[in-house]
This record gives structure tokens, C-alpha cells and sequence, in this order.
């Protein structure tokens, strides 16, 4: 999985969340606040818990996962509840989602600066993903929700 693409993936909630609020659409924010069973969390928790997971680079990223989703479930519930709720206001620069969202743009930036790359894994190369660490919440692997 490309980081790059995940950075982007998690960016884009922002104009989803926008498109909402335009057009008065009610978005499920108890689906938006589980982790588990998006793209992100089962790579986090797999391949890249097995490239990574060595680093404090992964665990930042892994709570800065969790915290986007708490955060997006809030805005979400501020867009539900009040659809006439500015966007900055919900989404902006200074907003809890919006903090939430730097933070883990920057924990993904930095978990693919610090971490080693896939050759040089050594003896995490193919370790299997310890139990604890599975998503195992129902949701397919690999399905990212969308709000």
C-alpha cells in the first residue's frame, strides 16, 4: 500500500464532508468514528505494522488514525445536527477535524521518512501480523467506509 495514496484517501474526507453540509446530506458519524475496516487501519495493522511497526513513527500514525476518526465523527455530528453550520466553522484551519487531519497527514509523512524501507526489513520481512494487531471487526479487508 502507498502511503501517498493514503494521505490523499484520508484528505479527501474533507470535501466529502463539504458536500454534505452543501447539500444537506445526513451522514452516518457512528460509522465515520470506528478505525477498524477502513484502508488505512488494515494496512496500519498489517503490511504496515510488519514494514513499520519497529518504529515510534508507526504507533503516532496509528493514534493519529484513531483521533482523525473521533474528530471526523464530531464535525460530522455538527454537520447533521445543523446543516446551515459554516464550513470553516466545522471543518477549518482551526477546527478539532481539521488539527485532527494535519496531524495525521504529518504522522504518515513522517511514518514514510523514519521508516525503513521493504528490502531492508529483515527479520519483520513476511512476519505474520500478530493477533492482537488484526482488524477484525467485520468489515471486509481491505473496504474502506465512506461516509
Amino acid at each position: 500500500m502507498d502511503i501517498e495514496r493514503m494521505i490523499n484517501m484520508h484528505m479527501k474526507w474533507k470535501a466529502r464532508f463539504e458536500t454534505a453540509l452543501r447539500q444537506r446530506i445526513w451522514l452516518d458519524a457512528g460509522a465515520i468514528a470506528v478505525d477498524k475496516g477502513c484502508l488505512l487501519s488494515n494496512w496500519l495493522h498489517g503490511e504496515g505494522w510488519a514494514r513499520y511497526g519497529f518504529s515510534r513513527a508507526w504507533s503516532d500514525c496509528v493514534a493519529a488514525h484513531s483521533n482523525f476518526h473521533r474528530q471526523a465523527a464530531i464535525a460530522v455530528q455538527q454537520i447533521n445536527e445543523r446543516f446551515d453550520l459554516p464550513v470553516q466553522e466545522a471543518l477549518g484551519g482551526a477546527s478539532p477535524y481539521a488539527l485532527a487531519s494535519q496531524a495525521l497527514e504529518k504522522a504518515l509523512v513522517r511514518l514514510r521518512q523514519e521508516g525503513r524501507p521493504e528490502q531492508d526489513d529483515g527479520a519483520r520481512k513476511g512476519a505474520a501480523v500478530p493477533s492482537s494487531r488484526r482488524v477484525v471487526d467485520g468489515a471486509p479487508p481491505g473496504r474502506e467506509h465512506r461516509p
